[in-house]
């Protein structure tokens, strides 16, 4: 009994959203606070509405191929667009463990929302992208070097300049 009560605290007290879901019918069968303060709606909701419910439409034709591949694995990572009550979509990374559920064959999620992580990444792919074509088009030499001095990268000008061949 006190081991089921500290995996019910450590269940609910997770800071993110963790549930279990029906393998079978994709069902979700408990969800987490941290679930319901997320996606915004209440555990009663949440008891009748499957993963589908919480996929953009455009993804959601994506999720059942995924999880039947998925099925006959252990512990499994997923990148992920969620959609909440109010509408809002949101980029999330899951990982989902097969369990023994009440009796039944489930899966239990935990989600973790990564929308910054990917649009600093997004931000990142294209300053560099700018980046990339300022050395490659500029007219002026520009060189780059290890702390040791030796070249790593030339642009084209550098390079005509130099006599050396990219």
């Amino acid at each position: 009994r006190q081991s089921a009560e500290e995996h019910r605290a450590l269940f609910e007290t997770n800071p993110f959203p963790v549930w279990v879901y029906d393998a079978l019918t994709l069902r979700f069968v408990a969800v987490n606070e941290a679930t319901v303060r997320e996606y915004g709606y209440s555990r009663d909701e949440f008891q009748r509405m499957t993963l589908l419910d919480i996929q953009p439409p455009e993804e959601a034709l994506t999720l059942i191929p995924v999880i039947e591949a998925g099925k006959a694995t252990g512990l499994v990572g997923y990148e992920w667009r969620h959609r909440r009550k109010d509408g809002s979509v949101f980029d999330v990374e899951v990982n989902a463990q097969s369990i023994n559920f009440r009796g039944r064959q489930a899966r239990i999620v935990l989600a973790r929302d990564i929308t910054v992580r990917k649009r600093a990444t997004r931000g990142l792919e294209i300053s560099e992208g700018r980046f990339r074509k300022l050395f490659q088009h500029s007219l002026g030499l520009i060189c780059t070097h290890d702390l040791e001095g030796n070249l790593i990268s030339v642009n084209p000008a550098a390079a005509r300049a130099l006599d050396y061949s990219i």
